[in-house]
């Protein structure tokens, strides 16, 4: 047996969203609190932003998510041009590489 439903949570606001595939991910080493030894490792998120033609990594606060966007808590704003593609391509962009935008066609609810 299956379901699927909808949740609407606070509907008076309209969040910042991104298509799920131009959310990145990468394991970033922190310290451990107060007095344990050592560092851990947890998931930071980041995006991939075009500013004047150039690529710049942004660390970002996600939300909630349905199958084809995901919400920006923190991290982006409003009219941000996000890059998004294929992951084998976006995996080797690196800050400060030149990029040519080219705007893509979304369909957001």
């Amino acid at each position: 047996m299956s379901c699927r439903a909808e949740v609407f949570v606070d509907v008076d606001r309209t969040p910042v969203a991104v298509p799920v595939q131009a959310l990145l991910s990468e394991q970033a080493d922190v310290a451990r609190h107060q007095g344990a030894a050592g560092k851990t490792t947890r998931q930071r998120q980041y995006l991939l932003v075009e500013s004047g033609g150039t690529v710049t990594r942004r660390h970002v606060e996600s939300g909630v998510s349905d199958d084809r966007h995901v919400e920006i808590v923190s991290g982006l704003a409003r009219g941000d041009r996000v890059i998004t593609g294929p992951a084998k391509t976006m995996r080797h962009l690196r800050d400060n590489q030149r990029v040519r935008a080219v705007p893509a066609m979304l369909d957001l609810p």
